[in-house]
């Protein structure tokens, strides 16, 4: 989840807002700190770091800690990384891209209205 307003006055609004958004996991690149990333995978770009990596045969997720404050999940197929790999890239630097057009807006924490809350048996 990114919160472009209360982790950190670092993020410059990535969305052009201060609304919390987050972003499918399967939707992002995952590029190491001084690669390129592929123009197919969006406009969006944050810095941050491999917090943790989880191998799950087809697939690795990553935990990304972001530079300008918030977290990201990322999934990558494994269609090269081994297990030994995939462990060993926690601590790195990465860049993360993906089209703003997969951005899911948060809700906000509001009260909920005393006509809406369930009722209790």
């Amino acid at each position: 989840m990114i919160d472009t307003d209360r982790p950190s006055k670092k993020n410059p609004r990535l969305r052009g807002s201060n609304e919390p958004f987050t972003v499918r996991p399967e939707k992002i690149c995952l590029v190491p700190a001084g690669g390129t990333p592929d123009p197919a995978c969006g406009e969006v770009r944050v810095a941050g770091t491999i917090r943790a990596s989880l191998y799950l045969g087809e697939r690795t997720r990553y935990t990304v800690d972001l530079d300008a404050g918030g977290q990201l999940v990322a999934v990558e197929q494994n269609r090269t990384t081994s297990a030994t790999e995939a462990g060993t890239r926690q601590g790195h630097p990465v860049r993360l891209a993906w089209d703003r057009r997969f951005d899911q807006l948060l809700p906000v924490d509001q009260p909920i209205p005393v006509d809406a809350q369930p009722s209790q048996p």
